[in-house]
């Protein structure tokens, strides 16, 4: 009879901040312990020459010293003509007009 009155008597297991804290925790470690392996890896390729050699094989494209092409290149449709070129034209055909007429004429 006593093991059943300490069995009522024992908290039911709840979930407390402690549990959520070592959770928290424990996943901070491990991110923290992948970029440990990450950089790693980066430094032992740097260290081989790894970073030098693909640097090679990769085109400097950030720089513009390599160009792609990839598809043509686009062509500007000419803007329509402004109200001062229209202006332009018919004042150098109204002169060429005026230097005909008066060459028939005999100016």
């Amino acid at each position: 009879m006593a093991d059943q009155q300490r069995a009522v008597m024992q908290p039911v297991a709840t979930n407390t901040a402690g549990s959520w804290l070592q959770a928290g925790n424990q996943l901070l470690s491990t991110a923290l312990n992948t970029w440990a392996t990450v950089e790693s890896v980066k430094a032992q390729r740097a260290a081989s020459g790894g970073d030098q050699l693909a640097k090679q094989l990769q085109p400097e494209l950030e720089n513009g010293a390599a160009v792609q092409v990839d598809k043509a290149p686009e062509v500007k449709e000419s803007e329509p003509m402004k109200k001062t070129d229209k202006t332009l034209l018919f004042l150098s055909v109204g002169l060429l007009a005026v230097a005909l007429y008066g060459k028939k004429i005999g100016m």
